[in-house]
């Protein structure tokens, strides 16, 4: 039986101090039939760095747009290897700063005031400002790509990082042979 762990981006969770792990156990999503989403899946709670489950018992390990959040890259990673099968693979979502100064700053005023102004009209709610507000003070402190690749590497992946619209990073370790 081939399982896949996905890392879902809730803030609230996150501001728990927890990430959310959907656990999907049975045929991977390859060999299946049905679409992942109307199977059945436990929800478990855990740190990212501390999963409540044994090595070696995923093809896939996913976090999207909270890496920013964690404090130890590299113990994250190794645990992603942990209990990745041999060949698996990590997949992160995160958002980096444009490398262009005009770049950082047109990013900035759209994250800092267009997105959260849209936010609060189109829900109209003073509260998804506020969310939208936190979610770019987080940005500001995203973690440098150089140091996520670099913390893959040191942990046993393969890593490379494709990026889209400047900002929009996705980083891919696969667990390296005798790693």
């Amino acid at each position: 039986m081939k399982k896949i762990v996905f890392f879902l981006p809730a803030l609230l969770l996150l501001l728990a101090g927890m990430l959310a792990i959907v656990a999907l156990a049975g045929p991977s999503w390859r060999e299946e039939p049905q679409p992942m989403w109307q199977r059945e899946a436990p929800l478990v709670q855990a740190r990212g760095e501390q999963l409540p489950f044994a090595g070696g018992q995923f093809d896939m390990v996913s976090m999207g747009y909270a890496l920013r959040h964690v404090p130890d890259l590299l113990r994250l990673f190794n645990e992603y290897r942990r209990v990745l099968t041999p060949g698996g693979r990590v997949v992160i979502l995160e958002v980096a700063q444009p490398e262009s100064t005009i770049g950082r700053r047109l990013n900035k005023m759209f994250l800092q005031t267009i997105v959260p102004r849209i936010a609060q009209i189109s829900t109209g709610r003073a509260d998804a400002k506020r969310m939208m507000d936190y979610f770019w003070d987080t940005i500001e402190q995203c973690v440098p790509p150089d140091v996520i690749l670099s913390a893959l590497t040191r942990a046993g992946f393969e890593a490379t990082r494709t990026v889209t619209g400047g900002v929009l990073g996705q980083y891919l370790g696969t667990v390296k042979a005798g790693a």
